[in-house]
């Protein structure tokens, strides 16, 4: 359940409504990554409370991860050639993960929340 809020504050602004985007889904969410994540969480964190930044490292570098088991060599040129053969890489998202040598961004899809009575809500659910 999203935690409430008594109003929004970005870089010192306070909003009472709101919208915002992100790649990331938020964490009381109900995708396989948040599950993989408070898994590992609990796993090797027993004592760390959920947090968005972490998470979305963490699911940077299980991306990184299925990227490097793609790599046939360490250096950077092999690095960048084993990113770019990543077709349909499911990170527990809706969207899937594919680069090539011309698209470098990955996730597209981004995430839109309102901001509404103190909650943050997914636009569309």
């Amino acid at each position: 359940m999203p935690q409430a809020l008594q109003a929004l504050e970005i870089h010192g602004i306070v909003f009472k409504r709101a919208a915002m985007g992100r790649f990331f889904s938020m964490l009381h969410e109900n995708y396989p990554c948040i599950s993989w994540y408070r898994e590992a969480l609990q796993k090797y964190a027993p004592d760390e409370s959920p947090d968005p930044a972490v998470f979305m490292g963490y699911l940077m570098a299980r991306t990184l991860g299925q990227i490097l088991r793609q790599v046939r060599s360490m250096d950077s040129w092999g690095i960048v050639k084993g990113a770019e053969s990543v077709k349909g890489l499911d990170v527990g998202l809706p969207e899937k993960i594919s680069y090539s040598p011309m698209d470098h961004v990955g996730l597209t899809k981004v995430f839109l929340y309102r901001y509404t009575n103190g909650v943050l809500i997914p636009v569309g659910k």
